[in-house]
């Protein structure tokens, strides 16, 4: 989950990015939308106790399995 202010500050990487991890049919991927959908997605996770990785300062996630 990316935090409001990496969105803000990394909107064009994300959108540059978009299609690398999933393909967009449309491009009307806003930068409120993404605001919006990550709040949700962040609101979902707290409540049904998910863990989550927060994205802050930069993009550099390591996940051992």
């Amino acid at each position: 989950v990316m935090s409001q202010n990496y969105i803000i500050n990394h909107y064009d990487d994300i959108t540059k990015f978009a299609n690398v991890i999933e393909t967009r049919i449309n491009d009307d991927y806003s930068m409120k939308k993404a605001l919006d959908e990550n709040n949700l997605n962040l609101n979902l996770a707290k409540k049904h106790n998910v863990n989550y990785i927060l994205i802050d300062d930069e993009y550099n996630v390591n996940i051992d399995l």
